[in-house]
């Protein structure tokens, strides 16, 4: 019977299953209680192994005296079942194959549209700037320092820019000009950043927006009513707001 199991198995049979079909095969057709005794197993679920046997043409059942009985198909029968599935999944193989342009070329459409995430609350925010580090490539970014919730400024302070400088991800910013934002490039060397002010009234920014990685761009809000973030996957997104940043840069350098 080794054999014969190991057919089974093949046949995608759970090690439950062999023993129910092993068992049905030699003692022939029996209702589900006598297999469930020869087997030591509970009737119940013999018998929902017969029925599904049934559903998938492994057995067939009839009635008697108002009995329901039971037979599995020989071991032959189930060799041209697997021949005959054999033949079907090598014609379904050969579908799919033809099918593999029409696939490629649907995929490069999908990747061509940007990937969307957002994030709500501290954690959620904490989560973006844990991602703007994979990968070491340097950030560029608008920075709002007036606005960030001291939950998030002691975040960024004691674990962020550490983590950053362990990392050795250097980071370039554009802040609006202020009182805060003087005393921000102070630290420039020690955080290994550089950061750029503009005249207030030209950037009044609203949200912090990060470009990292090859194609990430993350736009903050930081509010008392709005405390969320988006973080956008797209090449071109990416571009675009990179040649924004380093034209605010320029000017920033002449200022």
């Amino acid at each position: 019977m080794d054999g014969l199991v190991e057919l089974l198995k093949k046949l995608g049979f759970s090690a439950r299953e062999c023993r129910v079909y092993s068992v049905s095969f030699r003692l022939g057709p029996q209702p589900a209680s006598v297999v469930a005794r020869k087997l030591r197993m509970n009737r119940v679920t013999v018998y929902i192994i017969l029925k599904n046997f049934v559903s998938k043409g492994f057995a067939k059942m009839f009635i008697k005296r108002g009995v329901q009985f039971f037979s599995v198909i020989t071991p032959r029968e189930l060799v041209n079942y697997a021949e005959t599935k054999s033949e079907e999944w090598k014609i379904l193989s050969n579908e799919f194959l033809k099918s593999i342009p029409e696939f490629l070329q649907y995929s490069q459409h999908s990747q061509a549209l940007p990937k969307v995430s957002f994030y709500e609350g501290i954690e959620g925010i904490k989560e973006v700037y844990n991602d703007t580090l994979k990968g070491g490539h340097e950030i560029l970014g608008f920075l709002t320092v007036e606005r960030i919730p001291k939950e998030l400024k002691d975040y960024f302070v004691n674990v962020y820019i550490p983590k950053r400088i362990k990392r050795k991800v250097r980071c370039r910013m554009i802040l609006s000009d202020s009182k805060r934002a003087q005393r921000y490039t102070k630290s420039d060397r020690k955080y290994l950043r550089k950061t750029y002010i503009l005249p207030k009234k030209n950037m009044p920014f609203e949200t912090e927006i990060s470009i990292y990685g090859k194609d990430c761009v993350a736009i903050i809000a930081f509010t008392k009513t709005d405390l969320n973030a988006v973080v956008i996957q797209n090449k071109r997104v990416y571009n675009t707001l990179k040649s924004i940043f380093l034209f605010c840069e320029s000017i920033a350098k002449k200022l």
